[in-house]
């Protein structure tokens, strides 16, 4: 059939007019290249479709047309708004006065523009807003030339040059200028500034570190234009320093002391009081003490306090007696001897171990080493030298030069030989109690066993000398020191022979032998040393008795020939430095008895250290075997007769005369020569011994609930103390011999590792190391944070998987939500995730989170945004909604991105604590509000502090842990500093209380 034309032209009319409607109302669901002005679905003129449309030419730069859809929509539907309602449950993020700026911008209408964006904002703060708000106020003050002044900064809080004794300080300050803030960095680190503005009031946390704290506050205006305000801030965490040298009688009032010594403080000292009496009249930062002080009746002891003007305290607690002149000893006076006749006392004396006061008059040219004795009248030699040679003198003498893996060494086998041919030769060792292990006989099992050996079979009276030349080495792990055995490889320390063996070896309460000494010569052996030597001197007036109670006592002595470094392997005559100035002091040494630390500290130290640039020690081994006892040395009888120079005037003196009647010990007193003898003062005896430090409740490792500590303790020497650090930070300012310390040290969660380090005048040096591990309570702890789970975000446009990887990554380090990542893609490339609720909620439940993490990415060629909303799970209620925007993207840029965006969500999220103001059935009150950036929706953990902790052993506090009882949410703000919160659960009504506290999860 045929339509006639009349009818043709009516149906051709009606399909145009069908299509002109579909071209004007539905267009492509994709984009073609170069189409601009498109929407999804049918244009049905509402506030969505002109938003859309207008989207659609801003992307294809068309900016009257976009400008004439915004404005359409504006006039439909007014504010700026996220998640728009468009119908049913579809939603949009709606921004047309935004896009109107941004569009306007581009077209050069600035100040147009800037009045969009400024609508925009003040309806939804966006980043994008605020991004091209600051482009288009810098490019219309540019060209109107407006920006005359740079910005301007002042500081409120805290005043100029102000002391505090805290880790952080909040610096409180404003910026202002006569076009716009656009920037403010304080020490080079920024403070967040969404967008510029004329008058900026900011507020943010500084560290501090002791001393002075120079703060450096820069502000740029939005043109570049920079002001900048010093602030100086002065911040001191250390205690006073209290050095006490001496107490001493007052000769005054014979009934007191009087204390000598100083306290110092950077701040200044306000208070020093001696048992809660107060000692100074005027603060300052030195204050020296020289006062008389009442004889303290409690507990015999004085507890002297020092206090700086900021509150930091050192106290002192020193033990009182009867006896006491003064801390140390005073130089002692030479001793008078006379009457040979009452030796054979001194000696009944001796063997009985009483404490005589009988200052025996012996014969002429009695000379006593500080440490040592040398008695020239053959009687009297004769008499002491039987009594102090009871046992038998063992030795094992050890010398590697050619190891098998290690490089070779010079002298240590020459230094080996020289020793044992002097001991032999000169000190009455026979040649069979001499074990020499040199080369390859110098294993590691040969050493142990010999050293067992030996050490197992002395008697009671039998003495054992170990000398040890070779490699040594430090385990950087354990901090021990290694003798290393011939055929010890380079890295495997299960081959070598560790200083602990030796000395448990050594120090083992069955092991019978009354005196033994180690001397290495070897690098690091100072890790051998516990304890310091305790040397007989001329203060001793009781000298005799001591020499000789010091050889019957057991002894358990180190010596080496550095501490804990490398040592040298040539000095001079083919020895090691050690062994030659060693072996020439044993040779050339005429005294018929010596202990060998004298011998040590008089002939070998001061060589040694002066031209070796290694410091010999001398020490002992904390055991009870050690009494401190001597290792004496005696010289053969035949070498000993032939160094006697003496007058045989007094040879037909007896020592046999106990019996002798009163006329005859007369006559023989008569007949002795008084002699004062010229012995070396203490103070001409090299200083060898390191600082003492003590530590207030002292134990090497320990947990506490703390974030700060005090480390309180005590470092004395008998010289001066130069130099007392604690982790190489600088805690005494002055020198002194007898001082107390209390530093604050801030406390990182898990292990926290403090050195104290003490150097005295000459560079001694001791180390004392402690371990604290601190434990977060669970309230605080990352499990009781904020379960979250992050979803993969909706994109609009191309991928963003490095967005995604990169967002978890800030998330997680943080340390603000506890995050839960889930591997599923169910949720991959929604374009709207509002359209899965119901997965989300499924999964988050399945994941056991309370909250969940979505949003959008928005990437286009040059831009982009990401969008994010934290909800709660239960309710699917928004807690809040942050976004970030960027241009000229890279990979730094995003990353920058999200960490700015991670910043955004922690701000608007706080981690806050408080208390309880009211209870009322399964609600609660508290005192946090809108002003404290708290969100409907958060939950709050109430919890109450357990019994305080103390350490067994010490008693020192560490801190309490912390019992959760219940968890709420807030569902309701009154005002700006309360809220209300309903209980999740009920159970716990009975256990809360006004005043208890919260932290937000």
């Amino acid at each position: 059939m045929f339509l006639s034309r009349n009818s043709f032209l009516i149906l051709f009319l009606i399909i145009l007019t069908l299509t002109s409607c579909q071209t004007r109302y539905q267009q492509p669901d994709e984009k073609e290249p170069g189409q601009h002005g498109v929407t999804k679905g049918l244009f049905r003129h509402k506030w969505w479709n002109y938003y859309e449309r207008g989207l659609s030419f801003s992307d294809g730069q068309v900016w009257q047309k976009a400008d004439a859809d915004f404005l359409q929509a504006i006039k439909k539907r007014n504010k700026d708004q996220f998640r728009a309602r468009t119908y049913g449950m579809h939603f949009v993020d709606y921004f047309p006065h935004r896009e109107l700026g941004i569009s306007m911008f581009y077209q050069e209408r600035w100040k147009e523009a800037v009045k969009e964006l400024e609508t925009s904002l003040s309806s939804q703060k966006t980043a994008k807003a605020e991004y091209y708000l600051d482009k288009a106020r810098k490019s219309w003050i540019e060209q109107e030339k407006s920006d005359i002044n740079p910005p301007s900064v002042s500081i409120q809080s805290p005043e100029q040059g102000f002391l505090s004794n805290q880790f952080t300080l909040s610096i409180t300050g404003t910026a202002k200028d006569d076009t716009y803030v656009k920037s403010i960095r304080v020490n080079n680190v920024p403070v967040r500034l969404d967008v510029s503005a004329k008058e900026i009031v900011f507020k943010t946390d500084i560290s501090l570190k002791p001393g002075e704290n120079e703060i450096i506050i820069k502000a740029a205006d939005i043109t570049g234009k920079t002001g900048t305000a010093v602030h100086k801030i002065i911040c001191d965490r250390a205690s006073p320093i209290l050095n006490v040298d001496h107490i001493i009688p007052d000769n005054e009032s014979e009934t007191g002391y009087t204390i000598k010594g100083y306290a110092y403080d950077d701040s200044g000292i306000k208070s020093i009081r001696v048992n809660n009496m107060e000692i100074i009249k005027k603060p300052g930062k030195q204050i020296l003490l020289n006062t008389a002080v009442p004889v303290p009746h409690e507990n015999r002891r004085y507890i002297v306090t020092a206090e700086d003007i900021l509150g930091n305290l050192v106290k002192a607690e020193i033990p009182v007696s009867i006896e006491q002149s003064d801390l140390y000893q005073h130089e002692p006076e030479p001793v008078l001897l006379a009457s040979l006749n009452t030796f054979p006392m001194i000696l009944k004396s001796a063997q009985k171990k009483e404490k005589s006061e009988i200052y025996s008059p012996l014969p002429s040219s009695f000379y006593l080493a500080a440490g040592g004795i040398n008695v020239s009248e053959r009687q009297l030699k004769w008499n002491i030298k039987k009594m102090i040679k009871k046992g038998i003198n063992y030795a094992l003498v050890i010398g590697i030069n050619s190891y098998s893996i290690w490089p070779p060494l010079k002298t240590a086998v020459n230094d080996a030989m020289g020793l044992s041919e002097i001991l032999i030769s000169r000190y009455g060792f026979l040649k069979e109690n001499v074990v020499i292990k040199t080369e390859e006989q110098a294993t590691r099992q040969e050493i142990i066993n010999d050293l067992r050996n030996l050490a197992a079979g002395l008697g009671e009276d039998d003495n054992l000398l170990v000398y040890f030349a070779g490699h040594g080495q430090l385990d950087d792990l354990t901090s021990d020191g290694y003798w290393i055995p011939v055929e010890g490889e380079l890295n495997d320390p299960t081959g070598w022979i560790v200083n602990s063996t030796i000395k448990n070896i050594l120090s083992s309460e069955k092991i019978r032998g009354k005196n033994i000494v180690v001397i290495a010569d070897s690098c690091y052996s100072g890790n051998l040393l516990r304890g310091g030597g305790k040397m007989i001197s001329a203060s001793d007036r009781n000298y005799m008795m001591r020499i000789i109670e010091s050889a019957q006592k057991k002894s358990r002595q180190i010596i080496t020939s550095g501490g804990n470094e490398p040592v040298a392997d040539e000095g001079r005559d083919n020895h090691s430095l050690f062994a030659y100035y060693f072996l020439k002091a044993l040779e050339d040494n005429q005294s018929s008895v010596i202990d060998i630390e004298s011998l040590m500290l008089t002939d070998v130290w001061k060589s040694v250290s002066e031209k070796g640039g290694q410091r010999p020690r001398v020490g002992r081994l904390k055991t009870p075997m050690d009494e401190n006892g001597q290792f004496v040395l005696i010289l053969n009888d035949e070498i000993d007769k032939q160094n006697e120079t003496e007058l045989d005037q007094y040879a037909d003196i007896s020592f046999q005369d106990a019996e002798d009647s009163d006329a005859d010990r007369q006559n023989k007193t008569d007949r002795a020569v008084p002699l004062k003898i010229n012995a070396p003062k203490p103070q001409d005896l090299p200083d060898t011994e390191p600082p003492e430090i003590n530590l207030k409740d002292y134990k090497q490792e320990r947990v506490v609930f703390l974030d700060k500590i005090y480390i309180q303790g005590n470092a004395k020497d008998q010289g001066n103390i130069q130099n007392l650090t604690i982790n190489d930070k600088k805690v005494l300012r002055m020198p002194g011999r007898n001082v107390w310390f209390n530093h604050l040290a801030d406390l990182d969660e898990g292990r926290n590792e403090f050195l104290i380090k003490c150097t005295d005048a000459v560079g001694n040096i001791s180390e004392k190391k402690i371990v604290i591990e601190r434990k977060i309570p669970k309230v605080f702890d990352l499990d009781a944070r904020m379960s979250v789970a992050l979803f993969p975000f909706a994109r609009k446009r191309s991928s963003g998987t490095g967005v995604h990887k990169s967002l978890l990554k800030n998330l997680v380090e943080s340390g603000r939500f506890n995050m839960k990542e889930w591997k599923s893609e169910i949720i991959e490339g929604l374009p709207d995730q509002d359209e899965k609720k119901d997965e989300i909620i499924k999964i988050a439940k399945e994941l056991g989170v309370d909250y969940v993490l979505i949003g959008t990415l928005d990437i286009k060629e040059k831009s982009l945004e990401i969008s994010a909303r934290v909800i709660e799970v239960d309710s699917y209620d928004i807690l809040t909604f942050e976004d970030v925007y960027g241009e000229d993207i890279d990979r730094e840029l995003e990353e920058k991105l999200c960490s700015g965006l991670v910043l955004k969500l922690c701000d608007s999220l706080p981690v806050i604590e408080g208390k309880i103001v009211k209870l009322k059935s399964d609600e609660v009150i508290v005192n946090i509000g809108e002003n404290h950036n708290i969100k409907k929706g958060m939950r709050l953990i109430f919890f109450k502090e357990g019994e305080p902790l103390k350490d067994p052993d010490t008693g020192e506090e560490l801190g309490a842990d912390i019992e959760e009882l219940g968890v709420a949410r807030v569902y309701k703000f009154m005002g700006q500093k309360m809220s209300q919160a309903k209980l999740l659960n009920k159970d716990i009504t009975e256990e809360l209380e006004a005043g208890l506290s919260f932290v937000t999860q």
